[in-house]
């Protein structure tokens, strides 16, 4: 069974060596600002799992003030793959104060990366 085929290239299209399955759902908006989302991703790379996260997308929005969370969980590796903070609030006189914390696997956790050598 195939589900969708990635394309890393316009000009060359979806690529057949790699298929991905994926499922997310979107929740909110709760407690006057809370939108939260959950996803869940499976990759193979010629016939061999090439990722398998689980993930999660927190926002908070209200006037002045934005806050973004992201966490990927490689679930085959069993390892954190990408923790994301962005928050940004209004200050007076037109001042923006903004914070961004990002902690993350680069390249990020596949088996692809890792054949290749950049795991």
């Amino acid at each position: 069974m195939r589900a969708w085929l990635p394309v890393e290239s316009t000009r060359e299209g979806p690529t057949t060596d790699r298929n991905f399955y994926a499922l997310s759902a979107d929740f909110g908006t709760f407690g006057g600002g809370w939108d939260v989302s959950l996803y869940g991703i499976s990759q193979d790379y010629f016939g061999l799992t090439d990722r398998q996260a689980v993930g999660t997308e927190v926002r908070y929005f209200r006037q002045g003030l934005t806050f973004v969370g992201l966490a990927d969980y490689d679930i085959y590796y069993q390892e954190l793959n990408n923790l994301l903070l962005l928050g940004t609030v209004a200050l007076p006189a037109r001042w923006t104060m903004s914070v961004n914390l990002d902690h993350r696997k680069s390249p990020s956790l596949s088996s692809r990366n890792a054949m290749i050598g950049q795991r």
